[in-house]
């Protein structure tokens, strides 16, 4: 399926609404040495590696592949722009703040597509393990390759060349009150590394 959506959305487009949501720049947040992550489009790889793009690099990155690289707190910070109607905030390392909110940069349809799509991964999906019996939970699962899978199947139970394991989340899923990112570092999968740690932190609520 995301294969299918990258390829018809094309990469300058895939490029330009990633960094609408916050990726490949840093967050702002009032922390020092934040990391910026990685966007990568066209024009960047000609700049920096002088090659062209190649349309099968597409297919990577519309998987969050490739050379696309996040922190942790830029993931939060997608499931809180997608928690709050499409409004990118700036993260604060504070107890509490009520800043005022920007406007909407995508259109209600879509966040209430998207949104659906999460609640259905936790649900009955890939998310089973962060579900919550009182409070309803919208998340989705991820990996990010440390090597490639021929050299994975060469050596299986190398720890230290499993994947990470990645799941957002926000809840509850009607009126959102928090937004968050788990990496679990080569946990080999979201679905069974950071999708119950996520459960255990939610179900603080």
């Amino acid at each position: 399926y995301f294969y299918q959506v990258g390829i018809r959305l094309e990469i300058t487009r895939l490029a330009k609404w990633a960094k609408l949501m916050g990726l490949g720049a840093p967050t702002g947040v009032d922390l020092p040495f934040e990391a910026s992550g990685l966007m990568p489009s066209p024009e960047w790889k000609l700049r920096v590696l002088k090659t062209p793009w190649y349309a099968g690099e597409t297919v990577s990155v519309a998987i969050g592949q490739g050379q696309v690289s996040a922190t942790p707190l830029q993931m939060a910070r997608v499931a809180a722009f997608i928690a709050n109607g499409g409004r990118l905030l700036r993260p604060h390392f504070v107890r509490q703040q009520r800043p005022p909110l920007p406007p909407p940069i995508v259109r209600p349809e879509t966040i209430a597509t998207v949104t659906e799509g999460m609640r259905l991964v936790v649900a009955a999906g890939t998310g089973l393990r962060a579900r919550l019996q009182s409070v309803e939970v919208c998340g989705k699962t991820g990996s990010a390759q440390v090597v490639a899978r021929s050299r994975l199947e060469k050596t299986p139970t190398a720890h230290a060349l499993l994947p990470h394991g990645w799941f957002i989340a926000f809840a509850p899923a009607e009126r959102p009150r928090i937004a968050l990112a788990v990496l679990v570092e080569h946990g080999g999968s979201g679905a069974a590394a950071a999708a119950p740690v996520a459960r255990r932190i939610l179900g603080h609520f």
